[in-house]
């Protein structure tokens, strides 16, 4: 199987020279790069985002069972905002029980919004 990728890889450099496909190969080595350099920001604002909500939530006292399930670690909370990327987050995670369940709520709310 290793054979068979370094086989492909060198093909890829022998196709450089060709007219139609070394342009096309450049393209797609750009946009590749374009593409890891969009997921790094994105892993850091990920994490940034997910430390913050986390932080918020453990500061509030008692939690929902569904704030406890998406927000009650740090990893809880990055796979809450990961999968809210693709829409799969629901208001109902950001309910607090406590005094300050009301401010908590909109802090939330809003970081998540953003």
């Amino acid at each position: 199987a290793v054979a068979t990728i370094i086989c492909c890889l060198r093909i890829l450099n022998i196709l450089q020279t060709h007219h139609l496909l070394g342009p096309l190969q450049r393209s797609i080595t750009r946009i590749l790069l374009d593409l890891t350099i969009f997921l790094v920001i994105l892993g850091t604002f990920l994490i940034a985002f997910a430390a913050g909500l986390a932080k918020v939530f453990n500061s509030a006292g008692t939690l929902s069972v569904d704030a406890r399930g998406a927000f009650g670690s740090f990893g809880k909370s990055l796979r809450t905002l990961f999968w809210s990327i693709f829409g799969f987050a629901q208001l109902s995670f950001f309910n607090v029980d406590d005094q300050w369940g009301k401010e908590v709520s909109v802090i939330s709310e809003v970081v998540f919004g953003i």
